[in-house]
């Protein structure tokens, strides 16, 4: 089994500091055994200078002016090293406990960054570090909110409901002052759901939504600030306007449209790129489930409401009427000779 990160990191510090101190001892030795020819180079009697005394000297001095470089290097380097150390653990252990509980606050990048007080590569190391704690920290964010909007999307089956909680969602995850979701219902895009919207029956009419629809693909549109605009379908004048579209494959189930008035980063897009083959699978199956309601209730031969439907709306106003203490009416309609029309077309 593979050993944690963060145990390696302490061992292969050990190493390098053990490298690091024969290096340098052994640079003294070296600059012990030349300091005696350098100073009879520079006109010192040799007989003065070339002497076990001197050379013992020389040897013992470069000894200690190594292992004092070692103790520096070690106080100065190996206190951020530990600092990076302990921050690694801590990341590490958000990670794992994130990955099961779905809460990585234990660790942000408030919490876990390293200052950058250097210009030097220790400067650059942490710099890097702390990129890499935001980009974690952004990652569990996404992560978080495609957990929780999928959470939304199986809490509902019915159509209408299902698209006001999605719409909510993505209005909270973007800054997004209008935004719209449109459904295929029997081979019409209709509006299911809107927010922001001055007429959100129309927007389904739009050229942008109905060229996503046809395309399956994105449609963004930027409006220049110099461009004198009416929102027309908005109260306010949007900046950015992106509609993209819901499908499963190549059938296209709906679309969704945004706009902000400002421009809507390629995050947010990504974002709900991401999000989006969720809500067509969520869309999907709630318009299958209506699909399945209406087929339950309505008789195929008369097009009209069965005896089950009109048995289970009698039940909800019996129960709305007793809760409201108000009274409830029936009213039978008794056809003659309607015998015949249901032997000749079936009951």
């Amino acid at each position: 089994m593979p050993e944690k990160g963060t145990r390696v990191l302490p061992r292969l510090t050990s190493r390098v500091f053990q490298d690091l101190a024969i290096w340098m001892i052994g640079f003294g030795l070296v600059i012990g055994i030349a300091f005696p020819f350098f100073v009879v180079v520079m006109g010192i009697p040799a007989d003065q200078v070339l002497t076990p005394g001197f050379f013992a000297a020389t040897l013992c001095a470069g000894v200690v002016v190594g292992a004092a470089n070692h103790r520096l290097s070690h106080a100065v380097v190996g206190s951020r090293l530990r600092l990076l150390h302990t921050r690694m653990a801590t990341i590490e252990d958000n990670v794992r406990h994130s990955m099961y509980s779905g809460d990585a606050s234990a660790c942000t990048p408030e919490s876990c960054s390293i200052p950058v007080d250097s210009d030097d590569e220790l400067g650059e190391t942490a710099a890097g570090f702390n990129r890499l704690v935001e980009a974690l920290a952004a990652s569990t964010q996404v992560n978080d909110v495609a957990r929780r909007f999928a959470a939304t999307l199986a809490s509902q089956v019915e159509l209408r409901r299902l698209a006001d909680l999605a719409l909510a969602d993505l209005q909270a995850i973007g800054p997004f002052e209008a935004a719209a979701i449109c459904a295929v219902q029997n081979g019409e895009l209709v509006t299911v759901a809107a927010s922001g919207l001055v007429d959100g029956d129309s927007v389904a009419d739009v050229a942008p939504v109905r060229q996503a629809l046809r395309t399956l693909e994105i449609v963004r549109l930027e409006l220049p600030d110099e461009l004198a605009i009416d929102g027309g379908l908005v109260a306010f004048r949007p900046r950015s306007v992106l509609t993209m579209p819901l499908h499963l494959r190549t059938v296209p189930v709906g679309v969704v449209i945004v706009a902000s008035a400002n421009s809507i980063t390629d995050e947010d897009e990504r974002l709900l790129t991401q999000l989006s083959p969720n809500l067509a699978v969520a869309l999907n199956n709630a318009l299958g489930h209506e699909r399945l309601q209406q087929v339950a209730a309505i008789d195929p031969l008369t097009g009209l409401y069965n005896r089950r439907f009109g048995m289970e709306r009698l039940g909800e106003e019996f129960s709305r009427a007793v809760r409201g203490g108000k009274p409830l009416g029936v009213l039978l309609f008794d056809i003659d000779h309607f015998k015949q029309t249901n032997d000749a077309y079936g009951h």
